[in-house]
């Protein structure tokens, strides 16, 4: 699930980057963006990752059906 929270320094760096005159959707994706980064690198952090081989396996069974 998406985290509710999520860095105001990451929100602001982003934003710098847009140009002068953005559209409010650019804005939230930019946001919503963020949070899932912000999401993933937590759950790297925490180890609940997948191995590259078992990416593999799982992918190779998919082709198979």
């Amino acid at each position: 699930m998406l985290s509710t929270t999520i860095r105001t320094e990451s929100v602001i760096e982003s934003l710098r980057d847009l140009p002068e005159r953005v559209s409010v959707d650019e804005i939230i994706e930019r946001i919503i963006v963020i949070a899932k980064l912000d999401d993933a690198l937590e759950q790297a952090a925490a180890g609940q990752v997948y191995s590259h081989d078992f990416i593999m396996n799982q992918a190779k069974e998919w082709i198979k059906r």
